[in-house]
């Protein structure tokens, strides 16, 4: 089980209905602008407004440490989205699984090639992961780097181990 970070752009688009790209793309956006970009994200998600200004504070104490340019703050909100839409829950699920005594196999897909995402526009969430398990890279090895069939051939093996042993 796992997720990607697509999740977390298609939940900002949702909920934007793509004001945040417009403000994204004028490369202004500030640390309030960011906060209430959270704030909206969290209440879309079900969160209540003492639990999300924790989380919205959290997420831009580490813009403060790392940089508050405006294309950073707007990275930082579609992380958020991502965590929030996929990541946490997704997370969750897996820790009651293995707390129950399952073996559980967890990833975050954060590469996805434009030539893998061209080929695959859809609203599946794991549409990406889908072109690198069956080894789209292998079959147009023109249109791809060997980073890129590397990457698949990894992914491939680590889907098949799982389809073997759970």
């Amino acid at each position: 089980m796992g997720h990607n970070r697509a999740e977390g752009r298609r939940l900002v688009s949702q909920v934007f209905e793509g004001r945040f790209e417009a403000l994204k793309q004028q490369n202004n956006m500030t640390k309030g602008d960011a906060q209430v970009a959270l704030h909206v994200l969290l209440s879309a998600r079900g969160y209540r407004r003492p639990v999300a200004t924790e989380v919205a504070d959290l997420y831009l104490s580490r813009a403060a440490s790392v940089c508050d340019h405006p294309r950073t703050l707007a990275e930082l909100v579609e992380g958020g989205a991502t965590d929030v839409a996929a990541g946490c829950p997704a997370l969750a699920f897996a820790r009651k699984l293995s707390n129950a005594g399952l073996t559980v196999h967890y990833y975050v897909l954060d590469y996805v090639d434009e030539e893998v995402d061209s080929y695959f526009r859809t609203d599946s969430d794991h549409a990406p992961e889908t072109a690198l398990v069956f080894g789209l890279p292998m079959r147009f090895p023109g249109k791809f780097e060997e980073s890129d069939r590397t990457f698949s051939l990894n992914i491939m093996n680590a889907w098949a181990t799982f389809a073997k042993r759970g």
